[in-house]
């Protein structure tokens, strides 16, 4: 698997693997957002690893829980594509993919939103002869 170009959130990643991962899926080129309850821990991590965001966190409080949350949903960058005339004629021609054994679905068949892929994820069933 290959997993790049997230945003990943790990509470309880301070030390041990939490940590180990958190490092190994940011070398493969994700932005990481390392969760802890200690703060010279999260202020090390910081120092050591500039391209790394902390957030404190206690698992076991909820107010804790939702202000780490939306520190993290804030520090996100949403970005959906951008299609220009040649993008759109060819996005016009995806279900010629589909050929009755396989079918393609993605949200790359609309704009971009989950929308988008539900709907191109039921015109790929329908292909293939399902329905809803």
């Amino acid at each position: 698997m290959h997993v790049t170009g997230n945003t990943i959130f790990i509470p309880g990643s301070t030390s041990g693997i939490g940590l180990a991962l958190a490092l190994r899926l940011h070398t493969t080129g994700n932005a990481v957002v390392v969760g802890g309850r200690r703060t010279e821990l999260l202020e090390q991590i910081a120092a050591e690893h500039p391209d790394i965001d902390t957030v404190q966190i206690d698992t076991a409080d909820a107010a804790s829980v939702r202000s780490a949350a939306g520190q993290v949903l804030a520090r996100m960058t949403y970005e959906h594509p951008v299609y220009d005339r040649a993008a759109l004629a060819a996005q016009r021609r995806l279900p010629e993919l589909n050929d009755g054994v396989l079918a393609f679905a993605g949200a790359y068949h609309g704009w971009g939103f989950h929308e988008d892929g539900c709907r191109a994820g039921l015109a790929a069933a329908e292909s293939l002869g399902g329905y809803w």
